[in-house]
């Protein structure tokens, strides 16, 4: 018999994306974790926790990340 080839797929989740977009939108600014966490009021382990793995953060975490540690706008969409 012929040897099969299984092709593994990428598959990004929405907590891959959201942790992607926060470390990408925090190094553009040149800003490190600890520097992010003391803007935004939180802890830099908190930071930590988001960037890889933001399925428990709150959207409040969420919104002082983005909102006060880095100047942006948070916005989340739900598509049917």
């Amino acid at each position: 018999m012929g040897e099969r080839k299984i092709e593994r797929k990428m598959v990004n989740t929405a907590e891959d994306e959201l942790t992607s977009l926060l470390r990408q939108s925090r190094r553009a600014r040149g800003v490190k974790q600890k520097e992010l966490a003391n803007r935004a009021g939180i802890s830099q382990a908190s930071i930590s926790k988001v960037e890889n793995d933001p399925t428990d953060a709150s959207y409040s975490t969420l919104r002082k990340i983005v909102e006060t540690g880095l100047g942006g706008e948070l916005e989340l969409a739900i598509k049917l």
